[in-house]
């Protein structure tokens, strides 16, 4: 009895001197070139990633808790990644013309490729060239089915609320490029949208005004204003009209738009 008291004694003492064993990120980027740098970011912190000869490197994930959102940084490209508390994965990017894209292995890889999947791809040009009342009609009808999508995946709800969160901003961010890319794409130099258009958009803007210190909620919002300040929209003539117009204080931007 003594015999097995001592065994578990020093089992749990072998284990307490143990490391933290924290979870890894691997990363394999095929074609990267020298002096390029390569950044991961979790939660607005950045992380150098030294690679090897062969485009490698390894990074042992921080202390997080539940989902903290980054991103993969190298030279001019930019891969969203969700990054899950205990689980590592990695990620192999390729830049070669032939074989560009990238995939993930691991434990947090089916989230990412969730992240990543079609749900959040570019839409078609041929929409941008529908008149408002049709694109309207198309962005509503694309929502429910990105409910749909939503309420399939699991019952992780605060995954399902991060995805449904992304998918409100991608269909928010498409609205705002709207008079833009219609211009564009169709030649009518001459078209604004309407005031029924603005106001929707602009109602939408406010509802996910939690999201002021959020970077892709700002670039969205700015994006609006400088479209409104471009296409001399009347009615908001200055920057400062506007954020009366969509109800924000000054202060608030400003505070938001400086953090990173």
């Amino acid at each position: 009895m003594l015999r097995i008291i001592f065994c578990i004694y020093c089992g749990l003492l072998l284990g307490a001197c143990r490391p933290e064993v924290h979870p890894e990120v691997y990363v394999r980027i095929v074609g990267a070139e020298k002096n390029v740098p390569a950044i991961l970011t979790i939660d607005g912190r950045e992380y150098p990633l030294i690679l090897d000869s062969m485009g490698v490197a390894v990074l042992a994930l921080p202390s997080l808790s539940g989902f903290s959102e980054g991103e993969l940084k190298y030279g001019i490209y930019r891969l969203p990644l969700l990054v899950e508390s205990g689980k590592g994965f990695e990620i192999y990017m390729s830049l070669l013309p032939d074989d560009f894209g990238a995939e993930f292995t691991g434990a947090g890889a089916v989230k990412n490729e969730i992240w990543n999947g079609k749900y959040f791809r570019p839409m078609a040009d041929s929409v941008y060239m529908l008149d408002e009342e049709a694109f309207l009609r198309y962005i509503g009808e694309s929502r429910e089915a990105d409910r749909h999508i939503s309420d399939s995946l699991g019952k992780n709800a605060l995954f399902t609320a991060l995805i449904e969160k992304k998918l409100e901003l991608s269909a928010l961010e498409r609205l705002v490029r709207y008079p833009e890319r219609h211009i564009r794409l169709t030649g009518q130099q001459d078209f604004l949208p309407s005031e029924s258009y603005c106001y929707y958009v602009e109602e939408r803007l406010k509802e996910r005004e939690v999201s002021l210190k959020q970077a892709a909620y700002r670039r969205i919002l700015t994006e609006w204003i400088d479209m409104y300040i471009s296409r001399k929209i009347s009615g908001s003539d200055s920057f400062r009209e506007f954020l009366s117009r969509a109800g924000y204080a000054d202060t608030s931007f400003l505070q938001g738009g400086e953090q990173s």
